[in-house]
């Protein structure tokens, strides 16, 4: 979904152009690292003791 949004961004200046991310942009861009890192802290965890 951010890509589509950033894409259609871009394509409103040109190809030469700085665009500014909007604020719903860069709030769904940290959601998103925030679920990866919980996902990549979930999956470097170690497994308790008991389980096999």
């Amino acid at each position: 979904m951010v890509g589509r949004q950033v894409m259609a961004s871009t394509q409103v200046a040109g190809s030469d152009d700085l665009v500014a991310p909007t604020r719903l942009e860069l709030e769904e861009v940290l959601v998103f690292m925030a679920r990866e890192c919980e996902r990549l802290r979930a999956a470097e965890a170690p497994a308790p003791k008991g389980a096999k």
